[in-house]
């Protein structure tokens, strides 16, 4: 919700759970846990977390107004012109770098959760499936599968460990679309997705745009990689390549 912040005559957002989920405990817990994964983070390109509380029992989360709307609200219009979709996606690495820093690994990334502020500014938000890299799982046994079926990479769909490598393949996936229109893979199922995910190529971002910059491409096909160990291990590298950009 857009509320008013009345102590301190502000906007902001308001962020609670649906009232078909409020008694579930896990849905509780990923609440609290976005505000304790967010919280730390203090970035320019990280939303902010101002104050958490509970009404009748159900946590909630006061938050920074966006007025941007997502990147997933963008997109609607179409690709995004490449030297654009490089400095959102350059900023992007930048605060998943600052997060991978500070311990925390998103899993989630995604254009729906990156939001825009009114000078456009992205800011990447949603922490809910963020884990600790010092620390076992919590909430997710092992095998579960978390995070959005498109923007995840393999190790994620098996239900296997990830490490920071798995944000830096959502970037990749953020970057595919912001330069196609389209994310890299597209089915009628999310499983379909996920079969894709596992075993397809994806379609080369030139072969359906040959004006998309081939360095562009380069970099977006090797965030990309199947194979984690074949991918930039850390997202500075991915920011450090696109500032070369």
């Amino acid at each position: 919700y857009q509320a008013i912040d009345t102590k301190l005559s502000r906007i902001v957002a308001l962020k609670l759970l649906d009232a078909s989920v409020q008694k579930d405990p896990k849905r509780s817990q990923l609440l609290i846990r976005e505000a304790q994964s967010a919280a730390s983070l203090i970035h320019p390109n990280i939303v902010q977390i101002l104050q958490v509380g509970e009404t009748g029992g159900t946590p909630f989360l006061v938050m920074e107004f966006m007025e941007g709307g997502s990147l997933a609200d963008r997109l609607k219009s179409g690709p995004l012109p490449f030297s654009e979709a490089a400095d959102v996606c350059l900023q992007v690495a930048n605060a998943v770098s600052f997060a991978h820093r500070g311990n925390v690994i998103h899993r989630d990334l995604k254009p729906g959760n990156i939001l825009l502020d009114k000078n456009g500014t992205p800011k990447v938000c949603d922490f809910g499936l963020a884990r600790r890299l010092d620390a076992d799982e919590s909430i997710h046994v092992t095998g579960d599968i978390v995070g959005t079926p498109a923007y995840m990479p393999p190790e994620q769909a098996r239900g296997e460990h990830v490490d920071e490598r798995a944000d830096v393949y959502a970037i990749g996936t953020v970057l595919y679309e912001l330069l196609s229109g389209r994310p890299p893979f597209q089915a009628a199922t999310p499983w379909e997705i996920l079969h894709q995910v596992l075993t397809s190529d994806v379609v080369p971002l030139r072969r359906m745009n040959p004006l998309i910059p081939a360095d562009l491409e380069t970099i977006c096909g090797k965030c990309l990689q199947k194979d984690r160990t074949q991918r930039y291990s850390t997202a500075q590298e991915v920011f450090q390549e696109l500032q070369r950009f």
